[in-house]
C-alpha cells in the first residue's frame, strides 16, 4: 500500500538526519545533555500528541516494563553512544554502521527467537554486509586513519543496543495495544534516566545553550526522536519487523546524502563501495519481503 511505503521512507529520512544534526550539536556540546535535551523536547512533543490521540498519560502496568527497558536499551544508551562516537566518527560511516542494525537482528533472532532460523540465505547476506563493514573499516586496519578504535567502538555499542530495541518491539507491539503510547511510554523513561546521567557525567548545565544548540536540539528532538519514535512502532504495527528492516535499508542512503549536503562531506569510492555492499547484503538476507 502506498501509505505503508510512505511511512518507511519519511521514517529512514528521519533516521537519517539524526548523523548531520548529531555531528553538528556534538561539537559544542557534552553527549549525554544532548541526549536529555533531545529526549526532553521529544517528551514533550509525543505527550501532546499523546493527548491529541485520546490517550491517558498514565501507562499501563503491562507496558511499564517493556517501556522502561525499552527506554533505556533503544534511547538513552545508543544515543549517547552515537553522541560519544560521532566526536571522531564521521556522519556518513555513521549511518553505514547503524544500517547493519538489520542483520544483527537476524542473528539476534536466531539465538533468542523461536522459529527464527539462520538460513543460507540469511548467513549469505550477513556475509556480504559484514564484508562491506570491513570495507569501511580499512584505513583502521592498515593503520593509514587517525579515527580511534574506541570511537567505532561506541557506534557498534549503540548498533546493538538498536538490535535490541527491535527485538523488544516487536515482542511488545504484538502484546500491548496502542503503538503511539509505547513511543510516549518509552520516551518518559527515557527522560529522567537521562537527565540523571547528564548531571552525573557532565555536570548538565540547560541555561547556556546558544541559539545555534537550540535550533539543533529542538530538530534532534522534534525529527528523529519524537516523529522517528511515532512512525518506528506504527511500522511495527502495521507492517511488522520487515518494515523496520526495510527503512534500515534507506538509513544509509539518506545518512550519506543528507551528511554530503549539510556538512559538505566528501564521498569517497570506499565509502560509496561499502554501502553498496551493506544494503546489498541486507537486500540478500532478507529475501521475498511480504507484499506492502
Amino acid at each position: 500500500m502506498p501509505q505503508n511505503i510512505l511511512l518507511i521512507l519519511v521514517l529512514a529520512i528521519c533516521w537519517g538526519s539524526s548523523f548531520p544534526l548529531n555531528h553538528l550539536a556534538a561539537e559544542t556540546l557534552p553527549p549525554m545533555t544532548m541526549t536529555a535535551a533531545r529526549l526532553l523536547i521529544g517528551l514533550g512533543l509525543l505527550a501532546l500528541y499523546q493527548v491529541w490521540q485520546g490517550q491517558s498519560l498514565r501507562l499501563s502496568k503491562a507496558a511499564r516494563l517493556p517501556c522502561l527497558l525499552m527506554a533505556i536499551l533503544g534511547n538513552v544508551i545508543p544515543f549517547y553512544c552515537i553522541s560519544l562516537g560521532q566526536q571522531q566518527v564521521p556522519a556518513a560511516e555513521t549511518s553505514l554502521m547503524i544500517g547493519l542494525v538489520p542483520i544483527f537482528t537476524l542473528l539476534a533472532a536466531h539465538c533468542c527467537l523461536a522459529g527464527e532460523t539462520l538460513t543460507l540465505r540469511k548467513t549469505v547476506g550477513a556475509g556480504i554486509a559484514f564484508t562491506g563493514l570491513l570495507w569501511l573499516f580499512a584505513p583502521q586496519l592498515n593503520g593509514s586513519s587517525d579515527t580511534p578504535w574506541v570511537s567505532y567502538g561506541w557506534v557498534l555499542a549503540a548498533m546493538t543496543g538498536f538490535t535490541v530495541m527491535n527485538l523488544l518491539s516487536s515482542w511488545a507491539s504484538t502484546r500491548l495495544q496502542g503503538s503511539d503510547s509505547l513511543a510516549y511510554g518509552m520516551t518518559l523513561y527515557a527522560v529522567p534516566i537521562a537527565l540523571v546521567m547528564a548531571y552525573m557525567l557532565e555536570q548538565a548545565d540547560y541555561t547556556g545553550f546558544t541559539n545555534r544548540e537550540v535550533s539543533l536540539l529542538v530538530l534532534l528532538g522534534c525529527i528523529p526522536t519524537a516523529l522517528a519514535s511515532i512512525l518506528f512502532f506504527q511500522v511495527v504495527t502495521r507492517i511488522g519487523t520487515i518494515g523496520i528492516a526495510m527503512a534500515n535499508n534507506l538509513v544509509p542512503v539518506f545518512g550519506i546524502t543528507m551528511s554530503a549536503l549539510l556538512l559538505k562531506q566528501s564521498l569517497e569510492a570506499r565509502l560509496l563501495s561499502a554501502g553498496i555492499l551493506i544494503v546489498l547484503g541486507l537486500i540478500v538476507a532478507q529475501g521475498q519481503t511480504k507484499k506492502l
